[in-house]
């Protein structure tokens, strides 16, 4: 799976938003650059020295008309807080998550929160504490699980969003029932995850560069073929030529 950076901010840190409580949760509103789909959230965190804040979920929600965080997940993912840096250092946390479009020019909230977060076990989202930070959105900070926001305050947290660029993979995940059909033009890269517990029959129809390896379908620029894939009761099927 490749991935294209969208929009983002990491320039100037000097502070860090703390979350020490279950209910406590961070977040950074953003504005979508253009239309695209979200594959990834990736945020700048620490975990406490010695400490595990058990697991941790980035989230993206809607804000209201005030430009704060509101609703339920748009999409979400999560990642143990124990593969987090000891603070002070920071690193970069990459959560894949369900794919969702966001819209150019609309405000969007990224949300981290931790399950098992107390005084010990605190994970720490690192961020510009001052202004002139991010232009199009802002922090915000929240003790009772996100029932009421407090913010917008000065500076901004570090974040990436990111898509996958069109034509990357065709996934045929197990979440797959029934008849699907995917078209794909161009040059099909692989198929992935044709699991046990895909339902249904899924028809690919493939025009491009493609031909059949050990591991899948995969790219080959010496040939060109056209040929009929089928998945059913478990099995992938091709036609011969």
């Amino acid at each position: 799976m490749s991935y294209s950076l969208v929009d983002n901010f990491e320039s100037g840190e000097s502070s860090s938003s703390t979350m020490d409580a279950v209910n406590d949760w961070a977040a950074q509103t953003f504005t979508a650059s253009k239309t695209y789909t979200i594959t990834r959230l990736s945020v700048y965190v620490a975990k406490a020295a010695g400490g595990d804040a058990g697991t941790a979920t980035v989230s993206l929600k809607a804000v209201n008309g005030s430009g704060i965080p509101t609703g339920a997940d748009l999409t979400s993912g999560t990642f143990a807080a124990s593969t987090c840096v000891e603070s002070p250092s920071y690193g970069w946390i990459d959560v894949d998550v369900t794919e969702y479009e966001v819209t150019e020019g609309t405000q969007y909230a990224i949300v981290v929160r931790a399950d098992s977060a107390s005084g010990g076990n605190a994970l720490y989202w690192r961020d510009k504490s001052t202004d002139p930070a991010y232009a199009d959105g802002a922090r915000f900070f929240d003790t009772d699980g996100g029932a009421s926001w407090n913010g917008p305050f000065t500076g901004d947290m570090y974040f990436r969003t990111y898509e996958t660029p069109a034509g990357t993979y065709v996934d045929a995940s197990a979440t797959m029932a029934g008849v699907s059909t995917f078209a794909a033009t161009g040059t099909v890269v692989g198929f992935k995850d044709a699991s046990a517990a895909m339902a249904g029959t899924s028809v690919f129809a493939a025009t491009g560069t493609v031909t059949r390896t050990s591991t899948g379908i995969q790219n080959n620029p010496g040939r060109t073929l056209r040929r009929l894939v089928a998945i059913n009761n478990n099995c992938l099927y091709y036609e011969d030529i």
